[in-house]
């Protein structure tokens, strides 16, 4: 299953459902400090409907009524002397997949580059994880270049770090790389590690059918939206124009090449033009993505429209 760059919202069935994929628990988390039990429970009170305990360095799909849980882990690069679960600080990446034998595929990996080439024809859905934690740096520039075009997606926001050792809010580095000629989605999670940090940032997919492999198909299809409160009624491409519609009154921003502000609206809905209706874009302007803010500065991000269709010529 590929995204349909030009339009990753094309498939209209199926239903809106919520979910984090950045999420940790005790025993098999060090740094949690909550249960698996009790963290479930909190992000059913949250009212998600599907959840990743992506555990350090350990492939974790337990059981749980009333939401689908997503086998997954949270996997870190390390040297050839360590063990397969040694935790280091460098390079965390979300690996998901419905798949057992991808996951322990992962955790054979010791480098971000041997990662990427072991599971690239493999059914896994990866994820650059907090790349502007900055103490220490978990990713430098060059090398999420040197990756973007073997990532899935990048997190674009990361809620623990409104208040940890760096910035939330990636959408920048983003804009660099698809700028650059990646084709990352953007991809928003809580990084909980107690329940009261549950239920701060997620994303909402579209999903046709019950279970984790429809969840899965929709995650590697870009249906999906990140939100730390924004909720979304519609959004898609018809022709030329890419549009959206909000369940609230909302400042609704249109972002393209390099984090450029192309158009701003305040409203329940807009319907921008990629053929330079609402003035002149230049040729570089090859995406568009929206970015919602409410009044309570709750945020929505959606995918990129890319302005043709990948491989054809302006």
């Amino acid at each position: 299953m590929c995204v349909n760059w030009h339009n990753p919202y094309e498939q209209r069935q199926g239903e809106w459902l919520r979910g984090n994929l950045h999420a940790h628990a005790t025993p098999f988390s060090p740094c949690a400090e909550v249960s698996v039990a009790d963290l479930c429970a909190a992000y059913e009170a949250c009212g998600l409907d599907f959840l990743c305990l992506s555990e350090h360095m350990m492939p974790s799909s337990p059981e749980w009524d009333g939401i689908t849980m997503l086998p997954g882990l949270e996997w870190n690069s390390r040297s050839r002397y360590m063990s397969n679960r040694a935790l280091t600080y460098h390079h965390h990446m979300g690996v998901y997949s419905p798949d057992s034998e991808v996951l322990d595929t992962a955790m054979q990996c010791r480098s971000p580059e041997h990662l990427c080439a072991r599971t690239k024809t493999e059914r896994a859905f990866l994820v650059a994880n907090h790349p502007n934690w900055l103490l220490p740096e978990h990713y430098d520039e060059y090398t999420l270049q040197r990756l973007a075009s073997d990532l899935d997606g990048l997190e674009i926001y990361n809620a623990l770090l409104e208040w940890d050792e760096g910035e939330a809010d990636a959408t920048g580095r983003w804009d660099r790389l698809l700028s650059q000629g990646a084709r990352l989605l953007g991809v928003a999670g809580d990084d909980s590690h107690t329940a009261q940090e549950a239920g701060k940032a997620w994303i909402t997919a579209r999903v046709d059918g019950q279970g984790v492999e429809p969840l899965f198909q929709a995650l590697k299809s870009g249906n999906f939206y990140c939100s730390t409160g924004v909720t979304l009624m519609d959004i898609g491409r018809e022709g030329d124009e890419m549009y959206i519609s909000v369940n609230e009154g909302a400042r609704i921003r249109v972002i393209g090449w390099a984090g450029k502000l192309l158009h701003e609206h305040i409203g329940h809905e807009l319907r921008f033009s990629l053929n330079g209706q609402h003035g002149d874009i230049p040729p570089e302007q090859e995406y568009a993505r929206f970015h919602v803010t409410n009044r309570n500065w709750e945020q929505a991000w959606s995918q990129p429209f890319f302005r043709f269709p990948v491989g054809q010529a302006a």
